[in-house]
């Protein structure tokens, strides 16, 4: 591509969607110079929606696989869609990710993320870390930001390009909030990409977050607490849209003003607000309508391999089969198998009763917000290729 295209950047179209798109060619791409330039041309316009068209020649799309080395933690939140899982599924023996790297490895697939639970309760994480080095594998991890400091050493930028740090904002006295804000400290020395997750709640006090941000130049991942295995804290959006969607608009408009890049990481459904209110939702936090696909091959690209080397749909959908994933001979093996529960969670089982006679439903616009708060509808509905929900109160 020609220079001028470079240094015409602010005059090209703004077009919002290729945000994560850069964000994934600046965080898996090592020594290219074009994708520098890009970064640095982004940092200096007046809000991240403002990117061009640039990067459509320059494309990247890793598959994004979750690994979920425990579902054990070190916090107690009561919106946590993992919370109750730890009781049914073990941490992950040092020798099934040794058994699950070594299959990636086949794969081709040298980039994961861990999760959880929070990944670094794990009993052999730093032996983790070091092994994920030793194989060549880049490794993201989602955390609550309150692990030892020790930990940072195994963490840089070669192997861990970013890491996204979540802010339970209820759950952190002042040696949590200490440990935490020394750790993002340790890393931003080293030139790591930290994203900081947050939980949009009904009643919410955005300073903490917005002082952290705003001291340590970070992004904002936003979430809405969804329905989720056993918590007794989500967003229901049939009688709860209100409150929500005002502090939603509220510290969307403060991270506008103090220029603070913000996106929201799940779907919303779009009957919850006005047309106006969406919009400006959509232009200023990159929302959906619906779970995100790999645009190349119409399939998933997100993989949540469980402790026991078992599937879930996502980390919201608790939905599996008895397959662990070396049981398949390739990722498009497990992607075929699980889209199609995915395209059935999606268009055949409506959040409401309201959504079987709406548009955006019916024409496959809008699948009704996050699929795990569709869960409590399927109690009696026979499922895709062999596949069960699990069930907090018994048995699969």
């Amino acid at each position: 591509m020609k220079k001028k295209k470079y240094y015409n950047l602010k005059k090209m179209k703004i077009i919002q969607n290729n945000y994560n798109s850069i964000k994934k060619i600046i965080d898996y791409t090592n020594l290219n110079p074009i994708i520098y330039l890009i970064d640095k041309l982004i940092k200096k316009t007046p809000y991240y929606y403002k990117y061009a068209k640039i990067i459509d020649n320059l494309k990247y799309d890793p598959q994004d696989i979750e690994i979920a080395l425990t579902y054990n933690c070190n916090l107690n939140c009561n919106y946590c869609y993992a919370k109750g899982l730890e009781k049914k599924i073990k941490f992950m023996t040092f020798k099934n990710f040794k058994k699950l790297l070594k299959w990636l490895s086949i794969q081709n697939e040298k980039s994961i993320t861990f999760t959880g639970g929070e990944p670094t309760t794990h009993p052999d994480i730093k032996n983790i870390l070091k092994l994920c080095e030793k194989k060549g594998f880049k490794f993201y991890i989602l955390t609550n930001g309150l692990y030892d400091y020790s930990l940072n050493k195994l963490i840089n930028k070669k192997i861990s390009p970013r890491i996204a740090f979540h802010f339970p904002t209820s759950k952190y006295n002042k040696k949590n909030m200490t440990t935490f804000l020394k750790n993002i400290e340790i890393l931003k020395k080293k030139k790591i990409n930290i994203k900081l997750r947050y939980n949009i709640l009904k009643s919410d006090n955005f300073s903490n977050i917005i002082q952290i941000v705003k001291k340590y130049e970070l992004e904002i991942a936003l979430g809405i607490p969804n329905k989720g295995f056993s918590n007794n804290k989500f967003i229901n959006w049939k009688n709860e849209n209100k409150q929500i969607i005002k502090n939603l608009i509220k510290f969307i408009k403060i991270c506008k003003k103090e220029k603070i890049i913000c996106y929201l990481n799940r779907p919303l459904p779009k009957c919850i607000c006005s047309k106006k209110t969406w919009n400006f939702i959509k232009k200023n936090a990159n929302t959906k309508l619906k779970c995100g696909e790999n645009s190349k091959k119409n399939k998933l690209i997100n993989l949540h391999i469980r402790p026991d080397l078992k599937l879930f749909l996502c980390l919201n959908v608790f939905i599996s089969n008895e397959k662990i994933i070396t049981d398949y001979n390739s990722i498009n093996e497990v992607n075929n198998n699980y889209y199609n529960i995915n395209e059935f969670l999606k268009w055949k089982i409506p959040l409401y009763n309201k959504c079987k006679k709406c548009g955006l439903f019916i024409n496959k616009v809008c699948q009704g917000g996050c699929l795990g708060n569709k869960l409590a509808n399927i109690k009696n509905v026979k499922l895709p290729n062999d596949m069960k929900l699990i069930n907090p109160n018994g048995k699969k």
